[in-house]
């Protein structure tokens, strides 16, 4: 797994999540998992995100991120906000993973590709391919 250590300022689920994940896809976890809130500030300011009420935040209230940015590796990312994918379908085929691994262990998770979980990818005003997060 790329960036395992990021793992560790996350939530246990989420952990045990992406280990097990990563033992049937290798695992590429995005610095952008953790943030504290001048990073979310500038990441809305610049349109990465929708929200400062973000699952990705850490606080000394909420020191453990309540959500993942990962995706498969070896990934191409994009460098900047107006960067196109390159290849959607591994992103997807990547959320299926981990949506299955998270059904297996009992661990509920949303997927910022598919927002409402309704399998309807068409649907989403907002495409957030690597972003999964627990449900409260």
């Amino acid at each position: 797994m790329k960036n395992a250590h990021l793992l560790n300022q996350c939530d246990p689920l989420l952990r045990t999540l992406f280990y097990q994940v990563d033992k049937l896809v290798q695992v590429d976890i995005q610095s952008s998992t953790i943030r504290t809130l001048a990073e979310q500030e500038e990441f809305f300011k610049k349109g990465v995100t929708k929200t400062m009420n973000s699952k990705h935040l850490i606080t000394p209230e909420n020191p453990l991120s309540r959500a993942v940015d990962a995706g498969p590796w070896p990934m191409k990312w994009p460098q900047e906000n107006n960067d196109k994918w390159l290849d959607w379908s591994r992103l997807y085929y990547f959320a299926g993973v981990v949506i299955s691994t998270a059904n297996s262990l009992g661990i509920k998770i949303r997927f910022g590709g598919d927002w409402n979980g309704n399998f309807d990818l068409k649907d989403q005003n907002w495409y957030d391919a690597v972003h999964f997060e627990l449900i409260d």
